[in-house]
């Protein structure tokens, strides 16, 4: 609970793991460490809802693409080159999205006429050339902080106050966090009050949600396990 934002690359790399392994029809292999799975991450259903389908020779609002990738922590930037930027050049739009496939990672340019996509190109992040055409992509959020519609703010804002409540805080650092959550406004740490934007603790899964009924589980050393969950937990108390 330090007031610090993680590496936006490791945040997307764990949204496409939790995207590949609820969406892939083919058997994998997932390893993780104790940590890894006691940390609470978006419901299935919401990673889906906020991914974009854009498809070569298709027609999408162009608009409202850009706003839903801005809404999904997309950064905008004069030049494209790690996960999570954005940048606007006339008709084309250049993202690069967290990777889904070793064979087509990199940053995408999209290449619109009106809402019409005429083409989807992988390009070299540092000569900006262009390197292969593809049919389609999917677009993952850049963050986990999705927030709710303006309008759909008001029981986000009462499970603050009442946290805030039930923990103590200042006035003063009640106002700092809800002035940035009605705003939409980030800041270093905000990603410790992923809970308060989905309705509390709750409304959050774990990894267990996003795996099918009839995976297989295996624990590797449960006494190791119990200690570093017990060490974790001792590091939340103490921050």
């Amino acid at each position: 609970y330090t007031p610090l934002s993680p590496d936006p690359a490791t945040v997307c790399q764990r949204l496409a793991t939790l995207y590949q392994v609820r969406e892939s029809a083919e058997p994998c292999i997932l390893l993780a460490s104790a940590e890894a799975v006691l940390r609470r991450v978006l419901p299935p259903v919401t990673l889906s809802r906020h991914c974009e389908l854009v498809i070569s020779g298709e027609e999408i609002d162009r608009e409202g693409l850009i706003n839903a990738l801005s809404g999904a922590g997309y950064q905008l930037c004069d030049m494209v080159r790690q996960v999570g930027d954005m940048a606007l050049r006339g008709g084309i739009v250049d993202v690069f999205p967290p990777i889904l496939d070793g064979e087509s990672a990199g940053p995408l340019r999209l290449d619109f006429f009106g809402d019409l996509v005429e083409s989807i190109r992988l390009f070299d992040p540092i000569s900006q050339r262009s390197r292969q055409s593809l049919q389609e992509a999917v677009l993952l959020p850049a963050t986990e902080l999705l927030f709710p519609e303006p309008g759909q703010r008001a029981a986000m804002l009462e499970h603050l106050q009442q946290v805030a409540e039930q923990q103590q805080w200042s006035a003063h650092a009640t106002r700092f966090v809800r002035e940035r959550l009605v705003t939409g406004q980030r800041f270093p740490g905000l990603e410790f009050f992923l809970p308060l934007l989905h309705g509390g603790r709750a409304g959050l899964c774990s990894l267990f949600d996003y795996l099918p009924e009839s995976a297989l589980l295996m624990l590797a050393d449960g006494p190791a396990i119990n200690r570093k969950i017990a060490l974790v937990r001792d590091r939340i108390l103490a921050n």
